[in-house]
């Protein structure tokens, strides 16, 4: 059907499959019905058939039952939201003249009724554009259930009319094209027939089963995958943390790190044959799960060899930076010492300052003693002597103090010892 004359054509469509004439149901099929037997189906209260050819043979049975054409009770209606056509009609069945051996065979043959029926045509595009539409699947339910659809389950009722209604069909269209045969010729025609029938029957249902196979299985492989993605990604974390409850244990126990990798190795080996085990039962390619599982576990392997080289670099750090904190220490020690020794030095220098008369800025004091005198010195008095002449000697500041950044000056250490 054309996406735009999908109205003015589901009316053409609709008139042929009621006329009750198999050529035009066959033409009506041929025309606006998918050709692929998992595509096409017709959905009754009492049959479910698949594929185009059987709906047709299906027409040619329903013809030798109908009397007349069909008539329209609601005439169709395109929904374009659902892509559907919905109409209802009364069909007149009449039954075929039965042969008079068969009992009640004077009251079933020529009986007529008349059933009106509602329809619902599910459209779907065929060209990818959906510029053309095809009817994928007619449904019919009758609007008065008989007794034997109120007694009977559809689940009960349908496979069982529909397998009888096939074998009708398969019988009428094989009498149709052997008729005028010998015996002998029917006869393998007969057997040729029934196998092609049951395997018509079994292929479409292989099919249709096949189908949601495929479906089913485009739906479940992703969320199988990121199950197992979860589930990897879970023992992942769950193996990080025994890892470093067993490193604390393995620690305290003293356990080597070579031991301690080893083991903390195989208990991830362990974890990787249980996740291995459930990915082959929900049907994983093993070789893919086992590549993602080498590589973690290389990852793994990686981060603890990594660990143990940050732990022992750690460590010889901390030991590092203790002899570090000692020499500056001890630094701190001298200096102090030097410190103490400097400032006994200054206020030696300052108190001999006090004592002699402050110099001039140009010429140094100095101490004329006679021989006189000299004579009457003791040996203590000679001492001081000394140490003056030699405080003469040293250079000094304008305020008498002792001048470090003169020429050849000595430190306070150097003055102090002198």
């Amino acid at each position: 059907m054309d996406a735009n004359r999908v109205q003015e054509q589901s009316k053409e469509l609709v008139n042929k499959l009621l006329s009750g004439d198999p050529a035009d149901v066959s033409d009506a099929v041929n025309q606006y019905f998918k050709a692929s037997f998992s595509d096409a189906a017709l959905r009754t209260s009492h049959v479910d058939i698949h594929g185009a050819d059987r709906i047709k043979q299906l027409g040619r049975l329903s013809g030798l039952i109908r009397s007349k054409k069909g008539k329209i009770v609601e005439a169709p209606k395109f929904d374009e939201k659902s892509k559907t056509v919905r109409y209802s009609a009364t069909l007149p069945y009449t039954s075929p003249r039965l042969p008079s051996y068969i009992p009640l065979s004077a009251q079933l043959s020529g009986f007529q009724t008349a059933v009106e029926w509602q329809f619902v045509a599910h459209l779907t595009a065929d060209d990818g554009e959906g510029k053309k539409l095809y009817v994928a699947k007619l449904e019919a339910k009758r609007c008065n259930p008989s007794l034997i659809d109120n007694a009977i389950p559809a689940w009960i009722l349908r496979p069982l009319v529909t397998y009888l209604t096939l074998f009708i069909v398969s019988f009428m269209a094989f009498y149709q094209s052997h008729k005028g045969e010998s015996a002998g010729s029917f006869a393998m025609a007969a057997v040729v027939e029934v196998i092609n029938t049951m395997w018509s029957f079994i292929a479409p249902e292989v099919g249709r089963r096949q189908e949601q196979a495929d479906k089913w299985r485009e739906e479940k492989v992703p969320q199988i995958k990121q199950y197992i993605q979860n589930a990897s990604s879970q023992a992942l974390d769950t193996a990080s943390k025994v890892q470093a409850d067993l490193e604390s244990r393995a620690k305290s126990a003293g356990i080597p790190v070579d031991d301690y990798k080893q083991r903390t190795t195989q208990a991830i080996a362990d974890l990787a044959n249980n996740v291995e085990a459930r990915a082959k039962a929900a049907g994983v390619p093993v070789d893919e799960y086992k590549k993602q599982a080498e590589a973690a576990i290389e990852e793994l392997k990686k981060r603890a060899g990594e660990m143990g080289e940050f732990i022992e670099g750690k460590a010889g750090e901390a030991k590092e930076g203790a002899r570090d904190v000692a020499k500056d220490a001890q630094k701190k020690v001298d200096g102090a010492k030097q410190g103490k020794q400097d400032k006994r030095t200054r206020e030696n220098s300052n108190q001999l300052s006090q004592d002699q008369p402050a110099p001039s800025p140009t010429h140094a004091p100095t101490v004329s003693v006679t021989g006189e005198q000299a004579g009457h010195l003791s040996e203590n008095d000679q001492r001081a002597k000394e140490i003056q002449a030699e405080f003469e000697q040293t250079p000094r500041t304008p305020l008498g103090g002792h001048d470090p950044t003169a020429p050849n000056a000595p430190s306070f250490a150097a003055a102090a010892a002198l």
